[in-house]
């Protein structure tokens, strides 16, 4: 059992304090495969890049997580701030990272590698606690967008995460969660692929809004989630974003978990959560400052071609209190739209 860091705030809406929720841990869905075998790094990759790879291995599956290539040249820090990980014991560890500025490094940022982007996409909703409006016309414009953005052949549409005060006292899980996590493991695919598995009881609804059914599901080459994050307040807000370069994350620097239940629902499925770092190979994390309801964060949180290609499926991601005093009224209010992408 572990703690999971998220905010609660006083009914007079002063500035949140951190305080710990117990997750329902399921031992049996739990279960942690045997441990990725390091088999050496200094080895060539083959990129032509400059850099090695680290290689792991698991059951029949090598995964070759290239380090993060050398900061791009005038790369802006933002800020130092404190990001929590899972530690030993399952405890919490707080480290001091710097934020780079991720609108500056954008250019120099290529999406397949590092696991996310900024893109620039106006909605037509004009209220963003309107949770019936978000769920009807904001999910299809999102749907949308991650056709053209992906390319993909289908898309089925998740119900959207609001946080902020208003939504917080509905669900404590709808707080912003500062702990850096990455939402999904290798086992999303087969975890969506069997209509057994608790999760079916979520996902089944979506598949049939969207046409598609279990068989099409494993018909499927290629299954990819896509998260898109949106700024809904103060662009300045109390407990931004963070997100780490998936390159500068190794998969022995993951830490597999079962969430059984989330904001009332019981899905039991797995997630990645972040060891602390290691000083000799430091993570490397960007925040996007001032961020508008007009911008979205798009995020890869699954992908099986970059599983089966050995490469980075994850992007971790957490928040973090802003360092910034006068953002210590400025509530976070924030949309998460997710989208599954599937390639025939």
């Amino acid at each position: 059992m572990f703690g999971l860091f998220y905010l609660k705030k006083t009914a007079c809406l002063s500035r949140p304090t951190i305080r710990r929720r117990r997750l329902n841990l399921d031992n049996a869905l739990a279960t942690i495969r045997p441990p990725y075998k390091y088999l050496g790094n200094g080895l060539d990759d083959g990129l032509g890049d400059g850099f090695d790879s680290c290689v792991y291995k698991s059951n029949e599956v090598v995964y070759t997580t290239p380090p993060a290539r050398e900061k791009p040249l005038m790369l802006q820090s933002v800020d130092s701030v404190t990001l929590h990980y899972l530690g030993n014991n399952e405890a919490m560890e707080s480290h001091q990272e710097t934020l780079y500025d991720g609108r500056q490094a954008l250019a120099q940022l290529d999406f397949s590698e590092v696991g996310f982007t900024l893109q620039r996409h106006r909605s037509n909703i004009t209220n963003w606690l309107d949770e019936e409006a978000i769920n009807r016309d904001h999910k299809r414009e999102i749907m949308q967008l991650a056709l053209q953005f992906s390319h993909c052949d289908a898309v089925v549409g998740y119900p959207a995460i609001i946080r902020g005060p208003a939504e917080a006292v509905r669900h404590e899980d709808h707080l912003p969660i500062q702990i850096a996590h990455s939402d999904f493991t290798d086992d999303y695919r087969p975890m969506i692929l069997n209509p057994s598995r608790p999760y079916s009881a979520f996902l089944a609804p979506h598949l049939r809004d969207a046409g598609i059914n279990y068989k099409d599901l494993n018909a499927a080459k290629r299954l990819l989630m896509l998260q898109f994050w949106r700024n809904t307040g103060p662009v300045n807000p109390d407990f931004p974003l963070a997100i780490a370069d998936a390159r500068s994350v190794p998969h022995h620097a993951l830490q597999r978990r079962t969430v059984t239940d989330y904001a009332g629902e019981t899905l039991a499925f797995e997630t990645f959560f972040l060891k602390p770092p290691d000083r000799k190979r430091p993570y490397q994390w960007y925040t996007f400052p001032n961020m508008t309801h007009e911008e979205v964060l798009i995020f890869r949180t699954y992908d099986s071609r970059q599983e089966e290609a050995g490469l980075p499926y994850w992007t971790p991601h957490s928040a973090y209190s802003n360092p910034d005093k006068s953002s210590a009224t400025q509530f976070r209010n924030s949309v998460e739209m997710r989208v599954l992408c599937i390639f025939y």
